[in-house]
């Protein structure tokens, strides 16, 4: 009789790391992460290094923080796990207070934009618990305001082009490479950075985009559609919230989806910094809270604007990691072919990687990539 495959204990941890990532109270992914976490049979250092690799250490902390019972983990475990999350939600608090002041100020200018990203999906996507964490304040301004933001960002005494070094503590002039970077692809601004001496987080940093997706690119969504629709998100803090401006809920969330895929697909972002758990975790709880007439304009928004194909490669991946069915229920699951899932835009052509996307996830190095002809798709879909 053949002996029953052994689940490693870094594999029990991997598991449970995915249910805490996408598991909100009540859900069915919670209701796993608990009974795994109960159970034990996995690495609590695996854990931890796990989800420090994919950003999602304040997640595990929060999960475990609301546990009725205390888990099973080591005393120093459980005390870095509350540092970890408290510093979390005392940053949150200060990129809130600055965020409100930016936009303020925007607004007083008339400058047409709207928050982003982590610092609403913080409160949208992770009640608002100092569960997400996030490295700057994400801005969408109309590019015909891109100046008048600039403006209005350092008369707040943000430093255009500087970022911080933790070394020195102090703001320094970003590369001349990197320079050159904003140049060639003017869908962002550079960097806006401000100190906060004495504080968390250390300083402030503003990122300012322009496009939903990026220069260049032959996929594009409105930007001016999504700044005239704008919402008021409230943000929980201690004692009361802040009210920041927000993309309505299906332009957010497509936000979220183009940027992962801009940052899996290119081969350059591949080799910069390869995705994390937690991008994929973002764009499953930013679906799941989603209204059904949310989703409804969503599935409308991606067909409108004809960007089937990378939204396709978002959801695919993500519905194969954490067992979800979001390519399905937007109808994109067809476009989920072998060719199109594993390609990658590399300089000059394009690349295939190894594996699936769990595997790349859990690599400690970049994936392996080979030459590769483009993808039939990308000539059979409005001749991208």
């Amino acid at each position: 009789m053949a002996r029953p495959l052994r689940v490693s204990d870094e594999d029990q941890s991997w598991e449970l790391l995915k249910s805490i990532a996408i598991g909100r109270q009540g859900s069915a992914a919670w209701a796993d992460a608990e009974d795994r976490i109960r159970s034990g049979g996995f690495n609590h250092d695996a854990l931890i290094g796990q989800a420090v690799q994919h950003t999602l250490m304040e997640t595990t902390a929060a999960f475990v923080e609301a546990l009725d019972e205390r888990p099973v983990l080591p005393n120093r475990t459980l005390n870095h796990l509350e540092h970890c999350l408290s510093a979390n939600r005392v940053a949150t608090v200060k990129c809130l207070d600055d965020a409100a002041e930016a936009g303020n100020a925007m607004s007083q200018e008339g400058v047409r934009f709207a928050f982003t990203k982590g610092i609403i999906c913080q409160q949208t996507f992770y009640d608002g618990l100092g569960a997400r964490r996030f490295n700057d304040i994400d801005m969408m301004v109309h590019p015909d305001d891109a100046k008048e933001a600039a403006t209005v960002l350092t008369g707040l005494a943000y430093v255009e082009r500087h970022y911080f070094d933790n070394r020195t503590q102090s703001l320094v002039p970003i590369s001349k490479h990197r320079q050159a970077m904003y140049r060639l692809s003017p869908d962002h601004l550079p960097h806006f950075t401000r100190l906060n001496p004495g504080s968390l987080p250390s300083h402030t940093a503003v990122d300012v985009a322009l496009s939903l997706t990026w220069h260049g690119s032959p996929w594009q969504v409105g930007v001016g559609d999504a700044l005239d629709e704008v919402q008021v998100v409230g943000c929980r803090i201690p004692g009361g919230s802040v009210d920041l401006l927000a993309l309505p809920q299906e332009y957010d969330l497509i936000f979220h989806v183009l940027h992962l895929f801009r940052e899996g697909w290119f081969e350059r972002t591949v080799i910069e910094k390869d995705v994390r758990l937690s991008q994929f975790t973002d764009v499953v709880r930013g679906w799941g809270a989603l209204e059904p007439a949310a989703r409804e304009r969503f599935v409308n928004l991606i067909r409108s604007s004809g960007i089937e194909l990378p939204v396709a490669w978002v959801l695919c991946h993500a519905d194969a990691v954490f067992g979800s069915t979001m390519a399905d229920e937007c109808g994109l699951a067809s476009y989920g072919t072998w060719e199109w899932m594993s390609s990658m835009a590399g300089r000059g052509g394009y690349l295939r990687w190894d594996g699936d996307m769990e595997q790349r996830l859990r690599k400690s190095t970049t994936v392996s990539r080979t030459r590769s002809e483009k993808p039939e798709i990308l000539n059979a879909t409005s001749g991208r």
